[in-house]
């Protein structure tokens, strides 16, 4: 997806569209400042997770391989 111009751009990062760390790394390495990631709903597999409910935030969206800190809740 291309986007016209910076505010564009900003206004993504700005809704939760895009991350700003994730088009931070892609402007450094050269490629495409953003991608619209596409719905998925597979696996992310989290080491020491077995048979926990996981959550995540609105906010989070992890990349495999990205770490990942928990907050650990009675709920």
């Amino acid at each position: 997806m291309k986007l016209a111009t910076l505010d564009d751009l900003l206004a993504e990062i700005g809704l939760g569209n895009a991350m700003s760390v994730v088009v931070a790394k892609n402007l450094q390495h050269g490629t495409p400042p953003f991608h619209r990631a596409t719905q998925s709903h597979g696996h992310l597999p989290i080491k020491g997770a077995d048979g926990v409910l996981i959550t995540f935030a609105k906010c989070c969206r992890p990349i495999p391989g990205d770490p990942i800190i928990a907050h650990v809740s009675p709920r």
